[in-house]
């Protein structure tokens, strides 16, 4: 992902960055991988940035089926290989809200004001 200056956001998945182990899939298998997960977070920011019309300049879908929505809706990102990135093509600058509780996680896009 990139912000209004080009800059990458989330960066390379680390433990010292605070990711966790959790389910990731790597050549079509399910296996255990730091940053497991964060795939579920770049899906449903696709998603908000879809439904507001925004620009998609690039998206990945996984290399099988995932189980958090529907087939074809997903947009996975591998640090150096696949990225997710739109553009706010809005007249006003946006916030990104994005946060877990449990199992389920949330985004959400806020008008903040005029573009600089």
């Amino acid at each position: 992902m990139e912000n209004s200056i080009g800059q990458r956001l989330c960066g390379m998945l680390t433990e010292a960055q605070g990711y966790r182990k959790a389910i990731a899939y790597s050549n079509g298998n399910n296996i255990l991988s730091i940053g497991g997960g964060v795939c579920q977070v770049s899906t449903n920011l696709y998603q908000v940035a879809k439904m507001a019309n925004m620009k998609i300049i690039e998206r990945h879908l996984h290399g099988k089926d995932v189980t958090y929505i529907e087939n074809g809706e997903d947009a996975t990102v591998s640090f150096g290989k696949y990225d997710f990135v739109f553009k706010n093509n809005k007249s006003y600058a946006i916030k990104i809200k994005a946060c877990s509780y449990s199992n389920i996680t949330i985004c959400e896009l806020y008008k903040i004001g005029d573009k600089l």
